[in-house]
């Protein structure tokens, strides 16, 4: 049983300090117990630090439970070793110092650095190369910031629409730490552009909308749509709070400029409009507010939708110009 234990796959899950590495080190032990070459294991961590105290743990017991048959009966109780004699646990010792040199106790990184530095041609690499620590890291990636925003390569239509963006997932904070908001921002965005390195995706509407939009219909001319609406709303039926309603939407709406957060009375009634737009299309709708209700007819209706999609359509223009302004900043 417990050499079936000892080379089963097995998942620990468990937080810091919880006693993995005194588990990992026993399965290690383990496999070298039922005769696995020690350098046919590799054990792997996220830090230096923690790759250094496997090792060390892994020493430590081996030249303990040799010397001491108390420390060989307790090692038998976990379920990877099996019960060793002194003499097993010093031939185990002798084993793993004389072969210390292949050993793979080391880190993900470091791991993956080697099978890359063994076949770097096929992963389309040529001359040498390193791991950079968080200093180098930090230096190299503020070098190629200032590379690429001094290039030329990028036109001031892209560039404005990177900023656009940046300024908008940075909005509202407290403190201006550029260069930290800029990182997190880029890291961010580099996973998904990672995923997805073609430029015809990225902020373009064929690729989210093949059939075409509705929300790109047409320009219209907000003040004379208003024109229109405001007789068909009969306004003076309406109570006072709504009259106010429709006269604060219909200012804020003809003064917004897309991209700014929307104002109360543009999101209000926009927010009702919308879920309303099966209605509005079919024609009819009944539009609630303020405890009042108010029919909407065809004509009321047709008018409402253009308004509505040509608020939307504005705001999703520019949303497609900002993402592609960060594609571009992205693959440069």
């Amino acid at each position: 049983m417990k050499d079936e234990a000892a080379i089963r796959n097995e998942m620990i899950l468990a937080s810091a300090g919880s006693g993995k590495t005194y588990q990992l080190t026993n399965r290690y032990i383990g496999l070298m117990a039922i005769g696995v070459d020690p350098e046919r294991i590799i054990a792997l961590t996220f830090t230096r630090k923690a790759a250094g105290e496997f090792f060390d743990s892994i020493l430590a017991k081996l030249a303990e439970a040799s010397t001491d048959p108390g420390i060989c009966t307790r090692l038998a109780e976990s379920p990877y070793i099996p019960e060793l004699t002194c003499e097993d646990y010093r031939r185990l010792l002798r084993t793993f110092v004389d072969r210390m040199h292949l050993l793979f106790l080391g880190t993900l990184d470091s791991f993956f650095v080697s099978i890359i530095h063994n076949f770097p041609f096929e992963f389309g690499l040529s001359g040498d190369f390193e791991i950079l620590d968080d200093h180098l890291a930090a230096l190299e990636k503020e070098r190629v910031y200032r590379d690429v925003f001094q290039r030329s390569g990028i036109g001031a239509r892209e560039s404005k629409g990177f900023l656009e963006a940046f300024k908008q997932a940075t909005y509202g904070k407290e403190e201006s730490q550029v260069f930290r908001d800029l990182n997190d921002f880029i890291d961010k965005q580099h996973d998904i552009f990672l995923g997805a390195p073609d430029g015809d995706i990225w902020g373009q509407a064929p690729a989210i909308w093949p059939e075409g939009s509705p929300w790109f219909e047409g320009e219209i001319d907000l003040p004379e749509e208003f024109e229109r609406l405001f007789p068909l709303l009969d306004l003076e039926s309406l109570k006072e709070k709504q009259q106010l309603r429709w006269e604060n939407f219909r200012a804020e709406a003809e003064s917004h400029s897309p991209g700014k957060p929307l104002p109360a009375g543009v999101k209000f009634l926009l927010e009702k409009l919308l879920a309303l737009a099966p209605d509005l299309e079919a024609g009819e709708a009944l539009l609630e507010t303020d405890r009042q209700k108010l029919e909407l007819g065809p004509e009321t209706c047709a008018i409402l939708l253009r308004i509505v999609r040509r608020i939307v359509g504005k705001e999703l223009v520019l949303c497609l110009r900002r993402t592609h302004g960060v594609w571009t900043v992205l693959s440069k």
